[in-house]
């Protein structure tokens, strides 16, 4: 549209930690007195306070940028990404990338989270089955290799076992971590969760977990630790997502 103010892509990011400064900028109060190089530069609010902590100097956040912030635009830090994400989308959107690079939980390669469910169903032999929202699935089979993936809408749910202990790996990617997400979008939400562990041979309870709801961010949770082994290591486990 003829007129309209374009959106400035911004190359702003911390002087120590290099994170794009999409929160705001904060700098030394001693920024054009100090002898210190470091007293100069742009700081994100975590590294801020660790400059505080080195020099005994106050920090403050440089308002005088908000709006230069708020109106542009960053690019994606993720290799393979390079989208131009909004100021209030992009510390989100870094959470939920997929070209977020995330360690196998079961042979600790890095891997982007575009691929890395199709790595533990073809090289780890992950079970697979199809996601049924709001039902509950009973009795599904853990792999041998101790892990299964439940596939929805643009989302999979990654469960696998890590010794006496059963984990969660979300993996998927939403419109609203998106800079080109509708502005009456809101941030994706929580996952409603039960999930039951029992012995294959046995039936025996081995753990659930039924709360609090968890994020829809790509970090790793640990639900229970076994409540019972055996030594076969064969485990049925039934999900309720929301």
């Amino acid at each position: 549209m003829s007129g309209g103010r374009g959106l400035a892509k911004l190359n702003l990011n911390c002087a120590l930690c290099g994170v794009a400064l999409s929160n705001g900028v904060f700098t030394c109060c001693l920024s054009h007195l100090s002898f210190h190089e470091e007293c100069g530069y742009m700081y994100c609010s975590r590294c801020a306070r660790r400059h505080e902590e080195d020099f005994q100097h106050a920090s403050f956040r440089a308002r005088h940028l908000n709006d230069t912030i708020a109106n542009g635009t960053f690019v994606c830090s993720f290799e393979g990404c390079g989208q131009d994400i909004s100021a209030s989308h992009y510390s989100q959107h870094q959470m939920m990338c997929p070209y977020r690079k995330l360690t196998c939980p079961v042979c600790g390669q890095w891997s982007t989270t575009i691929v890395l469910s199709s790595h533990l169903l073809t090289q780890h032999q992950f079970n697979h089955y199809q996601l049924q929202y709001g039902t509950l699935l009973k009795g599904y089979n853990i792999s041998k290799t101790g892990g299964c993936i439940f596939r929805g809408r643009g989302e999979d749910f990654v469960f696998f076992i890590v010794g006496p202990s059963l984990f969660f790996l979300w993996l998927g990617a939403s419109a609203s971590a998106s800079s080109q997400a509708p502005a009456s979008s809101s941030a994706p939400t929580n996952i409603k969760l039960m999930v039951t562990l029992v012995t294959a041979q046995t039936q025996q309870n081995s753990g659930s977990y039924a709360d609090p709801p968890l994020p829809r961010i790509m970090n790793i949770a640990h639900l229970f630790d076994f409540g019972h082994l055996t030594a076969e290591n064969a485990f049925k486990i039934s999900v309720l997502i929301g």
